[in-house]
């Protein structure tokens, strides 16, 4: 009679550890597609904005000219922000770091050519097509 309990505990050690094993394969699995997507989503929100700003550049650059000295030197401070946030390397540098340098310098630079300009994502209310 202690045979079959040793048995049926032996099967039920094996079974636990089989399921253990197959679900930690597959947090495993499941936990690199979430990654995936969540870097997805935070690189391309990040490079919005940073896209965004370069934009403002171009466009102030068009707009203002002739720029007067101050503005001239906060439209080039921003422009050396954007382009270290758009060489940087994601995984070593201080992603928050570069961005929060690229935030402060457009403000300097709004506050140089005197426009409020906040950068602000749209959500679309509906598809346009």
């Amino acid at each position: 009679m202690a045979d079959l309990f040793d048995a049926v505990l032996e099967l039920e050690q094996a079974s636990h550890a089989e399921g253990q094993q197959q679900g930690q394969e597959d947090g495993f699995k499941q936990g690199l597609a979430e990654g995936y997507v969540t870097g997805i989503k935070t690189a391309f929100s990040l490079f919005q904005e940073i896209g965004y700003y370069r934009g403002c550049i171009q466009q102030w650059r068009v707009t203002y000219e002739p720029l007067t000295t101050g503005a001239s030197k906060a439209i080039l401070k921003l422009e050396a922000a954007v382009s270290s946030c758009e060489q940087m390397d994601t995984q070593a540098d201080d992603v928050q770091g570069h961005l929060k340098r690229a935030r402060r310098c457009f403000k300097l630079a709004s506050a140089a050519l005197k426009v409020d300009q906040p950068f602000q994502v749209e959500e679309p209310t509906s598809l346009s097509f």
